[in-house]
């Protein structure tokens, strides 16, 4: 068979060449002998090797487009998506709270009583090119204390606070309201815009399956199940005139405003597909009505596309040519619309504002923030779709699989724009460590943590860094972008994810439990399980628990050639680290230190460096050593605390062995080396040589190693055995003595997690091996967050 020529497996520009001129040199006749040795030859020979790896390029690269693995471009990965029935994640709105600055002198006509509004949506705002509008209704109502002082020039009041299941606002401080029972201000980032599509110029007007193109990428992800008026525990939207996106279809005479507050008039928005609309199901099944659901999903050119039905399952939209179609939408910055560093930083608005008796008190009102910008978001990355387009499809939308679980939380936007999320069952946890109890309470319950990004990471940042999440001046607003339980995350004290550890792991109490996160005050933990809730299977509980953030400072030295600015390479290297840090995040992940100094040492900057993983310390107060006067069991009788303070020793003791008391009775939160007496303080421990290589297993002879006499065993030092081994033993002994009270207190609560956190240095360390790597997690929800604190220098 002869040679096949130009053979189209072979696409480099010089293997076409180098075939052309063997192709030629072949001819038996010699014709072309001479015309290979001209310059036009080879110019010729040249342009048509060009052209045709060109094409074959092309070619190539449009055959990679039709599959979902290999396509680059995000248009390809959009259409491929939709086929799988996955919903794009549109642009989210950044957040924020304000504070209303209420400035005399107030008009002498204003009295107590009277009620100043300030309306959701119609209240805007602006900050340079960046603009924001007012989440909800307010309501402000003056007080005696406010017209007595308002007359003055003076006179000046700041409302920061609402109350959630009202519309009046008091200022805390006056004690009107408890802390607990208030919401922030909130406002969103972005604008509201509108078009018109006139039925005279409709040409799409009586048609069946009517689509309408919005070309605007900052068409945010507010719509639909996403939109403000859309209610979790009822699975609808309670009133379609209360949402940001509204679709409308009125006589062409009927103005724009009315349109968007005629109930009759609105469609629902269905962001997956009309088919899919619980309303559409219910009414064709059950009423043979047509319902007004259209449905918004997003194009390849990433603007939206708005979907009519066929007039049998859902409306099919402009019926005539004398009706419009008006569209209400939320444009956004996405995540250039975050920004720290602005408290009290000042809001303008060009909206007036009246008093119920009529007066205008704009001059008297002044808007500034109350906190950052965050949790903003652009749409999907390409990777993103990639990942959860499949997951979904395969699960038909429903949660089955761990894989399920996990790909469902990542596509989630709100509450929290989550980045790592898994899901798990107990016997999972027995599967991975043998020697564990089994909780049979536990047994037919999935369990899901999740949490947003760690570290602030962004196209709009030049410097990236970590999120202040544990540190006693932790940031509110990074908690509230990164826990689904916002505000009311902390391992160091909170109530909220303490519950979960003590009715868990410590009670083994589903009912009590899944009772607390139904009536939790954290609301995005309500919201995410109602989300699971519809798709998963009816036979499990579905359980969320708090994740474990563990941290780390990443210490030790990078040395940098001369001639170079310190302070470029630090902040160079350390954005390369939190990049690869925030990509490498989840839960239970390894973390390698060759990784880091490998990628440290990439910089041609960098002579070389010595990092290391130290663990960072626990926070909040600590236990104190007589521990009958520690101030969570002062307040029991002599004879509660003889069973208390013995036995949180026994227990101690059955958890770490030779932990307890000393010679003189006195709890002892120090470290037993020779003798009853004779023992040093934990502080004193951490810093000893002892911690350097953990964690200690067996010798040679299959005995724990515990190096001196009395040494705690570090690889006993972890979280699960705390919980397991040391608070459950407490709890379970104490039970139906004098002491049972204590077990079910907030006090119970309260010394342990202090506890906990005294003991954090040591069971990061144990999570260590013997290589310095992050490796040895004892709970699957475990994460763990590193802080840069390398140090520069010249060598």
């Amino acid at each position: 068979m002869p040679k096949q020529f130009l053979n189209y497996t072979d696409l480099t520009f010089n293997e076409i060449i180098s075939q052309v001129n063997d192709r030629l040199r072949e001819d038996p006749e010699k014709r072309f002998d001479s015309f290979l040795e001209s310059t036009v030859a080879q110019t010729m020979i040249d342009i048509f090797a060009a052209s045709t790896d060109m094409t074959n390029y092309y070619i190539e690269r449009r055959a990679e487009e039709q599959f979902l693995d290999t396509a680059r471009l995000k248009s390809s990965v959009i259409q491929l998506s939709k086929i799988l029935g996955y919903v794009v994640q549109r642009p989210v709105p950044g957040q924020s709270s304000v504070k209303i600055i209420l400035k005399g002198p107030l008009p002498t006509s204003v009295l107590e009583g009277h009620t100043v509004d300030f309306k959701a949506f119609e209240t805007a705002f602006a900050v340079g090119d960046k603009k924001f509008v007012l989440k909800k209704d307010y309501q402000y109502k003056f007080t005696a204390a406010d017209i007595a002082g308002g007359t003055a020039n003076s006179f000046r009041k700041e409302i920061s606070v609402s109350v959630p299941n009202g519309t009046e606002l008091y200022l805390n401080e006056a004690g009107l309201v408890p802390t607990s029972a208030t919401s922030p201000i909130e406002i969103i980032q972005g604008e509201i815009k509108t078009k018109t599509i006139a039925g005279s110029s409709n040409t799409q007007v009586g048609n069946i399956f009517q689509k309408y193109l919005i070309d605007d990428v900052t068409f945010s992800n507010v719509f639909g199940s996403e939109d403000l008026n859309y209610d979790d525990t009822t699975n609808s939207a309670s009133n379609l005139a209360d949402g940001l996106t509204k679709i409308a279809i009125t006589p062409a005479s009927t103005p724009i405003t009315a349109a968007f507050i005629d109930e009759s008039s609105l469609y629902e928005i269905d962001r997956r597909s009309i088919l899919t609309s619980e309303t559409v199901i219910d009414q064709t099944s059950v009423l043979n009505d047509v319902p007004n659901v259209c449905s918004i999903r997003t194009t390849d050119s990433q603007g939206v596309e708005i979907l009519f039905g066929d007039n049998k399952i859902a409306s099919k939209g402009v019926a005539g040519s004398n009706q419009n179609l008006y569209i209400q939408y939320f444009s956004t910055k996405g995540l250039e619309g975050n920004e720290t560093g602005i408290l009290s930083k000042k809001l303008t608005t060009s909206n007036s504002f009246e008093t119920s008796n009529g007066d205008s008190i704009t001059q008297n009102i002044e808007w500034q923030f109350n906190s950052s910008i965050i949790a903003g978001a652009d749409m999907e990355s390409i990777d993103s779709i990639k990942l959860n387009a499949p997951g979904l499809f395969y699960s038909l939308d429903r949660l089955v699989t761990s894989k399920d679980y996990t790909t469902f939380l990542k596509s989630l936007t709100t509450p929290v724009n989550i980045k790592n999320a898994l899901a798990w069952g107990e016997q999972e946890e027995l599967e991975k460590d043998s020697t564990l109890t089994a909780i049979t309470a536990l047994l037919n319950v999935i369990f899901y943590s999740c949490v947003g990004p760690l570290y602030n990471i962004g196209e709009s940042k030049t410097t990236h860094t970590h999120k202040d999440l544990l540190s006693n001046t932790a940031s509110d607003d990074d908690k509230i972008s990164t826990f689904i339980e916002g505000v009311q995350y902390d391992l160091g004290g909170n109530t909220f994810v303490e519950q979960n550890y003590f009715d868990i792991f410590i009670k083994n109490n589903m009912v009590d439990y899944l009772q607390n996160i139904e009536t939790s005050t954290a609301p995005g933990v309500s919201i995410v399980n109602n989300k699971i809730k519809k798709r998963s299977q009816i036979t499990l509980r579905n359980a969320y628990v708090s994740p474990l953030l563990q941290q780390f400072n990443l210490t030790g030295d990078v040395y940098i050639k001369n001639l170079v600015s310190v302070n470029e390479i630090e902040r160079r290297v350390n954005n390369a680290i939190y990049e690869f840090l925030d990509e490498k995040s989840d839960f239970a992940q390894p973390l390698y230190l060759s990784n880091i100094i490998e990628l440290i040492e990439s910089f041609p900057e960098v002579i070389n460096t010595t990092p290391t993983f130290t663990p960072v310390a626990g926070t909040g107060t600590p236990l104190v050593s007589a521990l009958e006067l520690d101030p969570d069991i002062t307040g029991y009788t002599a004879d509660e605390k003889q069973i208390i303070v013995p036995q949180f020793s026994n227990s101690f003791q059955n958890f770490m062995p030779n932990y307890g008391y000393d010679s003189t009775e006195n709890f002892n939160r120090s470290l037993m080396t020779s003798g009853p007496s004779a023992a040093y303080d934990i502080k004193v421990w951490e810093n000893s040589n002892y911690l350097n290589n953990p964690p200690y297993g067996a010798n040679s002879t299959g005995v724990p190693n515990t190096e001196l006499k009395g040494h705690i065993r570090v690889a006993n030092i972890s979280e699960r055995n705390f919980y397991e081994k040391f608070v459950k033993h407490f709890y379970d002994e104490i039970q139906g003595t004098a002491g049972g009270s204590f077990g079910n207190s907030n006090d119970f609560k309260s010394l342990f997690s202090r506890a906990n956190q005294e003991m954090k240095y040591m069971i990061r360390s144990s999570m260590k091996d013997q290589s310095g790597n992050i490796v040895n997690y004892s709970f699957k929800h475990e994460i763990v967050q590193v802080i840069s604190k390398l140090n520069f220098k010249y060598r």
